[in-house]
Order: C-alpha cells, then structure tokens, then sequence
C-alpha cells in the first residue's frame, strides 16, 4: 500500500501507524505550510475584533447618584449598594473613569460633612449617640476624633529588657 502524502491530511488516516510514518517523513513546517490554519490565518488578523465579556453598565449620570447618596453619612460601598453598584464595579470604575473617582471624594467630603454636622448638633444638646458618630468620623477621616488620647506602645522593647541582654 502505498500512501500520497500530498494529498491526504493526517486526519484522513485510521491507521496510527501511517499517522506515524506521515510525521516521521514530513517535517511539521511541510505541513504548516500546505493547510491553512484558523487561528493564524491572514484574514482572520485582519478583521476587527469584538469587545470580550459583557458591557459595562456604567453611566456619567451614576456619578451625581453617588455623590447624593454618600451625602447622607454613607461610605463608597454602602453608596455603591443603595444605587445598586457591586464593590467591585466601584473598585474597577474608580481605575477606569477618572469623573468617577472625583464624585467618591466628594461624595467622602460630604459623608464627613454630614457626620460633622451631626456632632455639632448633639454638641448643642440635640438627642443622639456620641460614640456612634466618633466611630463614624474616625472611619470616614482615617483619624481620631478631637480630644481622644491614643497610647503608643513604644518602638524598641530595647530598654525594658536591657538589663538582661546577653554579653
């Protein structure tokens, strides 16, 4: 039996061992040449490629919803949530879209506001809950509070164990 290598491709064949003899006798780039691969065809690099994954739901307007609703004492991720924005759209559209990176910071200028707002008026005698808007202004400012005594432990536990170094 005789095999036309020219003409029949490997996958024409059903016997392993003329696949065998075709890569044995043809070198790869023999075969790389004679068919046309889908992938690595010319045409296929010319055309225009589709956006991959779904389209982003991002929209201008979404930037003035935030900044609303953060004014209202909220962080980016509890303002994020209440106009139905996953934390991580938040995250992604902060690297993407820099208008909305600037409606977070002010909508976290306006979270403080609101917080500072609050204490001034409990401060004043009106009712609520001091502690609660500590803790809210140490979490919207990263600091604490006016008046509040921190303890630092200190750097280098060096001088408390001095005397019992090893010479």
């Amino acid at each position: 039996m005789t095999l036309d290598f020219s003409v029949t491709p490997w996958w024409g064949l059903r016997d392993p061992s003329q696949v065998m003899k075709m890569a044995l006798f043809r070198p790869y780039a023999f075969y790389n040449s004679r068919m046309s691969n889908p992938v690595s065809s010319p045409e296929k690099a010319t055309s225009s490629k589709r956006p991959v994954g779904r389209p982003t739901a991002y929209r201008p307007e979404m930037c003035e919803q935030l900044i609303e609703a953060m004014a209202g004492g909220h962080s980016a991720e509890a303002g994020a949530a209440k106009i139905s924005i996953s934390a991580r759209s938040l995250f992604e559209w902060q690297k993407l879209h820099p208008e909305f990176l600037m409606a977070i910071q002010e909508g976290r200028h306006r979270a403080v506001l609101f917080w500072e707002s609050l204490a001034i008026d409990v401060a004043r005698g009106k009712s609520g809950n001091s502690q609660m808007i500590t803790l809210a202004l140490k979490k919207e400012t990263g600091r604490p509070a006016a008046g509040t005594m921190t303890f630092r432990r200190p750097n280098s536990l060096a001088p408390m164990v001095g005397p019992f170094r090893q010479r």
